[in-house]
């Protein structure tokens, strides 16, 4: 079953996306891109608003911005708490951004998993190309994979490319086990196709947001999605049943 990611750029925020069910909590800065880094302040204050809310079960993520914009502090500013770290890749077609990518996975605490960003929209973004990611991804020790958006301007995940396309995109992931998160200016209306792709995850901001993915996420908003996922969820797991049952096949 699909569970519901919210991206946060506080802890006021990851209070409300709390009380409106996300399983996972994403910390980022909408205004510095699609992967913006939060201020390492903001990343402790959200870890402490879920161990405070003793929430156990929920996962913290934090993004650090784009490959060739790290520096060698971000890493080691992760506070104890969180699970999943990623970054972008932007501005990296042609590099040989892999070993920078691995020197940036060993660079991060021992609890801290590495998540890999495959942006779908590679031209705007100047990355490799999605084929290119994705087919790297239990190569370089990715702990997932994540399918995003860069440009929030040109387009949602589904906008841009159908769901046969990113299908093909994700089949090396899943050959070798990795989960896969759905993210990419995604609403509620994208879940059934969304959920045909079978993620572990799928990634919202603007729509858990009153004023767009720089307003402030809204409880009431994420409850609404939590219950249009698991009604998604819960359709494509009976299609998917109907379809194993069935002589025809």
């Amino acid at each position: 079953m699909s569970a519901l990611l919210v991206s946060v750029r506080s802890a006021e925020e990851a209070r409300a996306a709390l009380a409106g069910g996300a399983a996972v909590i994403d910390v980022k800065e909408p205004r510095r891109g699609s992967l913006g880094r939060a201020e390492p302040a903001v990343w402790r204050e959200v870890v402490a608003e879920v161990k405070a809310a003793d929430a156990n079960e929920v996962a913290v993520s934090v993004a650090l911005g784009e490959l060739l914009e790290l520096r060698s502090e971000f890493a080691a500013a992760i506070p104890a708490g969180v699970t999943f770290a990623k970054v972008g890749l932007a501005g990296c077609r042609g590099l040989a951004w892999q070993s920078r990518w691995l020197a940036w996975r060993n660079s991060l605490p021992a609890a801290v998993r590495p998540v890999l960003a495959v942006y779908v929209d590679s031209l705007n973004a100047e990355a490799p190309t999605p084929d290119e990611v994705a087919h790297t991804a239990a190569e370089l020790g990715a702990a997932a994979v994540l399918l995003d958006t860069f440009d929030k301007q040109h387009g949602d995940l589904f906008s841009l490319l159908a769901v046969e396309e990113l299908e093909a995109i994700l089949r090396p992931a899943r050959e070798s086990g990795i989960p896969v998160a759905l993210a990419g200016s995604l609403k509620a209306e994208h879940f059934a196709a969304a959920t045909e792709l079978n993620p572990r995850w799928i990634a919202v901001r603007g729509a858990a947001c009153v004023g767009g993915r720089t307003g402030g996420v809204s409880a009431e908003r994420v409850r609404r999605l939590r219950a249009a996922l698991e009604s998604c969820t819960v359709l494509q797991s009976g299609a998917l049943t109907a379809r194993q049952a069935s002589p025809n096949r």
